[in-house]
């Protein structure tokens, strides 16, 4: 990875992103009469998830539970590991944190959610849900309890992460609170194909993307070969269904689901992406206890340089205080 704030070299790289944009459907929202947009939260009671852990295949139970200091922890075996960057690990197309594998998810509700929870487990990998985050938020939803607002933090500077194929571009908010993420997608055929989407994360918005299934995208025919197989149960012990993972190749999304079509277009790949591509900001907000705000603009962003940035901006990125304009 190599960080940079040369103002030519991320101009080039703006300036290469494809101009036009896929516009994100006003309805893609949740209501949420008790969250507010600028408020921090914690779970009040504690709640319990079930399902099948992801690479085990075993009952998994996940227990949410209240956390006030700003510093989650998940534990497991008895083990308490606090989310530092100094303790993930390159899972198989997840983030892991000592031996617990797909924190991801979590991680991308206490984002979007604005909310902090600590998590018991007792298996090492999260399960993969019919509706990836939307137990999360039924169990905060109706179950919260607001915390003292955590300063409100920007980078003081663009900054640009460059990795081997795709980069993240951090910049100062703009007169808004919010995160703004810029997000660039390019996969061959026409299914997903290429484009841009820009979208303020924001709690309605995220409890409704949220739902968004994990994606199994596969060239030259082996995304319908796994679909065909998944169909016919042969999934070889692995708990994979038409119900948890979206199946799309070049030509074809083989089981979309309505919540996510509009105008003629399927915005569940899309919706997920964010899902994924916000988790690692936790990190941060972590370590300087603080809400962050700013836009982010990324290609080819996967887990594994998530983990990268995480360790990187920890240490290294900036921030100053940010007071959105009145009114």
């Amino acid at each position: 990875m190599q960080a940079s704030n040369d103002p030519r070299q991320i101009a080039q790289t703006l300036a290469a992103r494809f101009r036009e944009m896929t516009p994100i459907p006003a309805q893609f929202r949740r209501r949420l009469p008790e969250w507010s947009a600028a408020g921090r939260y914690t779970i009040a009671a504690p709640r319990e998830i079930q399902g099948l852990s992801s690479f085990e295949a075993k009952p998994v139970r996940i227990e949410l539970l209240a956390c006030d200091d700003g510093q989650p922890w998940i534990e497991y075996q008895g083990q308490r590991f606090s989310l530092q960057p100094a303790l993930l690990g390159r899972g198989q197309h997840n983030i892991q944190l000592g031996p617990i594998q797909i924190i991801e998810h979590p991680l991308s509700v206490m984002v979007g959610m604005n909310c902090e929870f600590n998590i018991r487990i007792d298996q090492p990998s999260f399960p993969t849900l019919d509706y990836c985050n939307q137990l999360y938020i039924d169990a905060l939803t109706g179950n919260l309890r607001e915390l003292s607002p955590a300063p409100l933090m920007t980078p003081a500077h663009d900054l640009l992460l460059s990795f081997e194929r795709g980069y993240c571009l951090l910049q100062p908010a703009d007169g808004d609170a919010r995160l703004w993420i810029d997000h660039q997608l390019e996969y061959p055929g026409q299914t997903i194909g290429r484009l841009r989407y820009q979208a303020p994360i924001d709690p309605e918005f995220y409890a409704f993307l949220c739902r968004a299934r994990t994606p199994h995208f596969r060239s030259g025919g082996e995304s319908k070969r796994n679909f065909e197989l998944v169909q016919a149960g042969q999934t070889g012990g692995i708990p994979v269904t038409a119900e948890n993972v979206l199946f799309v190749d070049e030509e074809r999304i083989y089981n979309p689901r309505a919540e996510f079509q509009s105008d003629g277009r399927d915005y569940e790949f899309l919706m997920h992406e964010i899902v994924d591509i916000i988790a690692w900001l936790k990190f941060i907000e972590i370590a300087r206890q603080c809400r962050f705000a700013g836009r982010m603009t990324t290609f080819f962003f996967d887990h594994h340089a998530q983990i990268d940035a995480a360790q990187y901006c920890v240490d290294h990125l900036e921030l100053r205080r940010f007071k959105p304009p009145a009114g």
